[in-house]
C-alpha cells in the first residue's frame, strides 16, 4: 500500500515518546512521528517505521454511514486512525477500539486526547481470540444481558454498537515473508486469528440492523462475501477502489448490515488516480477533509 501523500510529517524530540517494536520477528526502537490527515483536521502520531497509516482508514471511516449519538467500534484500531477521522466528521458520537499491540493502542488514546476526543473515544488493548462468546449469541433474544468480553474495567457486550468498523490484514498466515517490523506484521498478515474471527466479533457486536465496513483486498471478495453470510450480514455493499481508470481494483470497501435479507450489490466505487499518479478530484475530496463518502 502506497503512504497517504495528504499527511506531512515531522520527528518529535520527546523521550517519552518511543516505540519499542519487540517480539520474534525481530526489535527496533525508534521515535514516532507526528503527521496529519484530512488536510490538518486530525492530527496523528505513529512509529516512523514498521506500520504506517496509508489511505485506507481514511476511506474507511468515510464510509460510514454514522449518526450524532450513534456508537462505533474499530477492531483492529491501530493508532486511532480511522476512529479520528470519523470523529472529525462527527463529533458527537460514541466510539471504541480494540488493538492487539499495546503500543500501538497507547498512541490510539494519545492521538484521541490530542485532538480533543479522549471524552468521545477509547482504545483498548486486546486480542480477538480473547474476546469469546457462543455463535448462538447471535441467536439469542437476550444479547444485552451477555457479557461478551472484558479488558480490565471495561465490559464489550454484544449487540451494543451501532457500527462497526475494521481493517483487518490483506493477507493469510505464512503467505508470505513476514515483516521485521512487528507493526507492519500485524497488520498485514494474519496470525493466529484469520478472517472469520474479524468477521465473528464484528457480527456479535453490532446491533441489529447496524453497519458491519470493511476494507480489505479484492484478492480475498469471495470469503469476505460468504463470512458475511455465515455471520446473517445482508444488504451487502461492493465499493472497489479503482488504482486508475480501466485498471483492476486491488481492494474494496464491503458494508453489510445485521439481520437484514437484501441482496448484494456491485457499485461504481470510487477512482483513486488520474493517469500521472496524483488523485482524481473525487478522491482527493475525500482525503483533504472530514467528508463522507457516499457508497450509494
Amino acid at each position: 500500500m502506497k503512504f497517504n501523500s495528504q499527511a506531512r510529517s515531522t520527528h518529535t524530540a520527546s523521550e517519552s515518546a518511543q516505540d519499542n517494536l519487540t517480539g520474534a520477528l525481530g526489535e527496533v526502537c525508534v521515535r514516532d512521528s507526528a503527521d496529519h490527515l484530512l488536510g490538518g483536521a486530525v492530527r496523528l502520531a505513529q512509529p516512523p517505521v514498521g506500520y504506517r497509516v496509508a489511505i485506507d482508514p481514511v476511506l474507511l471511516a468515510a464510509a460510514i454511514p454514522i449518526q450524532d449519538g450513534q456508537s462505533l467500534l474499530d477492531i483492529g484500531a491501530g493508532v486511532g486512525a480511522a476512529l479520528l477521522c470519523v470523529l472529525a466528521r462527527k463529533p458527537a458520537i460514541r466510539a471504541v477500539g480494540v488493538e492487539v499491540h499495546g503500543h500501538l493502542a497507547q498512541l490510539a488514546n494519545e492521538n484521541l486526547r490530542c485532538n480533543g476526543f479522549q471524552e468521545q473515544a477509547h482504545v483498548l488493548t486486546c486480542d480477538l481470540s480473547s474476546l469469546n462468546s457462543p455463535d448462538s449469541a447471535l441467536n439469542s433474544d437476550s444479547d444485552r444481558d451477555q457479557t461478551y468480553g472484558q479488558i480490565g474495567a471495561a465490559v464489550i457486550e454484544p449487540a451494543s454498537f451501532d457500527h462497526v468498523i475494521s481493517n483487518p490484514p490483506f493477507f493469510k498466515k505464512n503467505s508470505g515473508t513476514p515483516s521485521r517490523y512487528v507493526t507492519k506484521q500485524i497488520s498485514h498478515m494474519e496470525g493466529d486469528v484469520g478472517l472469520s474471527e474479524w468477521f465473528r466479533v464484528a457480527a456479535q457486536c453490532v446491533r441489529p440492523k447496524g453497519t458491519v465496513t470493511l476494507i480489505h483486498t479484492a484478492a480475498r471478495l469471495d470469503e469476505t462475501l460468504a463470512l458475511c453470510r455465515r455471520w446473517r450480514l445482508g444488504h451487502i455493499k461492493v465499493f472497489p477502489l479503482w488504482p486508475g481508470a480501466g485498471k483492476p481494483a486491488k481492494r474494496v470497501l464491503i458494508q453489510a448490515t445485521r439481520n437484514h435479507g437484501g441482496s448484494t450489490a456491485l457499485l461504481p466505487g470510487l477512482v483513486l488516480h488520474r493517469d500521472n499518479g496524483t488523485y482524481t478530484s473525487a478522491a482527493a475530496a475525500i482525503l483533504s477533509a472530514p467528508r463522507a463518502l457516499d457508497l450509494l
